[in-house]
């Protein structure tokens, strides 16, 4: 018994307090997401609370009002209003159909960053919005889908707000008065339908010009596919009496059809989206 108590005594000696034990547990929380990445979603939420804040009718229902003033986080996100948590599958739709018709948010991508651990790329990213093969027309109701004609944010964008709010929403920070709630399912599927929508519309207005075709995150560059097809266009048969060169341009010129056809039909190249 003796010996028990001394063990006991021991650890508690040289173990953590509570306080330093939720140390332990918020710095295991700040960095399961890398900081760059943290920063850029953070970004993103300020801007989403904004967007409820400015319209009346979500602001209420969707943010926390004290005396007619939205309140407002602190330290790092101190421009971030405060959101009623858990969020509402209602008011997440909302929310993401605004960010859908928004011509407002930047555009431009910034450098490549890691998505949170918690979210997992299932084959639904950027490079496949254009193999939908849905009717192209355009709804005459403009309520329906107001933005059919309007340059909006890229899908994989339209898709990383939706990773920033769940990180957001799930985020414990004492420093920035967050205290973290599970992410809803039903937020969760309405959202990865809003997402799938979405891919589609952009996948219909980059095939109808009114948003510039791209090859994943960037134009598709044809300087080394001219240079290939030039190569083969110089190569010939050199006769009979050299049957390993004829052997060797039937076998390029076999690769060299193939690759035209990969290249046409998987790369959607701008030249090919021009012509007739």
């Amino acid at each position: 018994m003796s010996v028990t108590r001394e063990r006991a005594a021991r650890r508690r000696e040289g173990g953590l307090r509570l306080a330093q034990l939720q140390q332990v547990v918020q710095g295991q929380a700040e960095r399961n997401v890398i900081g760059e990445t943290c920063d850029i979603y953070l970004s993103k939420v300020r801007v989403m609370c904004a967007m409820l804040h400015d319209h009346s009718e979500l602001r209420e229902e969707a943010l926390v009002i004290e005396n007619g003033i939205a309140l407002k986080h602190i330290g790092k996100a101190h421009k971030v209003y405060v959101l009623k948590l858990p969020m509402s599958a209602r008011d997440a739709k909302l929310l993401f159909a605004a960010i859908s018709i928004d011509k407002s948010l930047p555009k431009k991508k910034r450098m490549r960053v890691e998505e949170a651990p918690d979210e997992i790329d299932d084959g639904d990213g950027d490079n496949n919005e254009l193999l939908d093969t849905a009717d192209d027309g355009v709804d005459d109701n403009t309520f329906l889908n107001p933005g059919a004609d309007l340059v909006t944010v890229s899908s994989q964008t339209y898709q990383n707000y939706k990773s920033a709010l769940k990180w957001w929403h799930q985020y414990d920070c004492p420093s920035m008065a967050k205290i973290g709630y599970p992410w809803p399912s039903d937020v969760e599927m309405g959202l990865k339908s809003a997402i799938a929508t979405y891919k589609r519309d952009i996948g219909s207005k980059k095939r109808r010009g009114v948003m510039k075709q791209k090859e994943g995150k960037d134009k598709y560059n044809l300087f080394g596919y001219i240079t290939i097809c030039k190569h083969f266009m110089k190569m010939h048969p050199v006769g009979n009496h050299s049957t390993f060169a004829e052997g060797l341009f039937a076998a390029n010129f076999t690769k060299f059809a193939v690759a035209t056809m990969l290249m046409t039909c998987f790369c959607r190249t701008l030249i090919g989206k021009t012509m007739p």
